[in-house]
């Protein structure tokens, strides 16, 4: 059995996911670098297998100690 977190772990970030397309059309149109991005056909480099999807997200830059309402102002103050 699975011990529980020794804290509360909160955490927000923006994923946009799509069947095809270049990651780098989003951060164009947003002006944001991604905290992590792929394209589909892309290497996991966790597992070496073909990525299916591709991937933008943007993550709030906090730990997960914060609570989630500040993450989720910290992400809209950067989309702003």
């Amino acid at each position: 059995m699975a011990s529980p977190p020794l804290t509360n772990r909160e955490y927000a970030y923006v994923r946009i996911v799509g069947d095809s397309g270049d990651h780098s059309i989003i951060t164009t149109e947003l002006g944001i670098d991604p905290t992590n991005a792929w394209n589909k056909g892309d290497p996991n480099p966790k597992n070496g297998r073909t990525r299916e999807f591709t991937s933008w997200q943007l993550e709030s830059g906090l730990n997960d100690t914060h609570a989630i309402e500040e993450h989720l102002v910290e992400l809209f103050r950067i989309f702003e």
